[in-house]
């Protein structure tokens, strides 16, 4: 009975393979991590977007990418230009771009296809759902826009310690922070 119920399941797998796959991302980087890690932190608005399509076998056209021309309307770190290009490759974890829309990206440059692009499961998203984000991104001093230490500080069973004073101790300063766990 066991056998037959895994060859059902394998079989509807093969038979459903192109609906079964999808982006799927097992938890999220806290915003100081992701901020540390992007190359640019910015808000900004989809201005212009062109998709690039394929035929699929039954004649209808899927998105295989898309450019989208975007309007930077508020920088956190990393850039100064006023318009970005952002390129998407048509997969399941790619963003799909609307003209119109307002994002916030956590962006990394492809030097291969000179265009920016956002990382799989990363915090870029759509303004509506950045709230929690922004409110960390417009509290960061000006010094932390421009160099920043993030990390996790966990006991010895890795849970994450909360209210500690955490010391760095460098060869002419040292520095002390109140941790505090978003």
């Amino acid at each position: 009975m066991k056998a037959i119920a895994i060859a059902i399941s394998l079989a509807t797998l093969l038979v459903c393979a192109r609906t079964s796959l999808a982006c799927s991302c097992f938890g999220r980087t806290s915003a100081c991590a992701s901020f540390t890690a992007a190359e640019a932190v910015f808000v900004g608005t989809v201005t212009r977007v062109e998709n690039q399509t394929v035929k699929l076998d039954d004649a209808r056209e899927a998105i295989a990418g898309q450019t989208a021309y975007v309007q930077v309307d508020e920088s956190f770190k990393g850039t100064k230009a006023v318009e970005l290009v952002f390129r998407s490759y048509g997969t399941s974890c790619d963003p799909v771009y609307k003209e119109g829309q307002q994002w916030l990206f956590y962006a990394y440059f492809n030097k291969k296809d000179k265009a920016w692009t956002i990382a799989a499961c990363d915090r870029s998203t759509l303004i509506k759902d950045a709230a929690a984000d922004l409110l960390y991104l417009r509290a960061l001093p000006a010094a932390a826009k421009k160099a920043r230490l993030a990390g996790e500080v966990m006991n010895d069973l890795y849970t994450p310690l909360v209210g500690i004073k955490v010391k760095l101790i460098g060869p002419r300063q040292t520095f002390g922070r109140h941790i505090v766990v978003l």
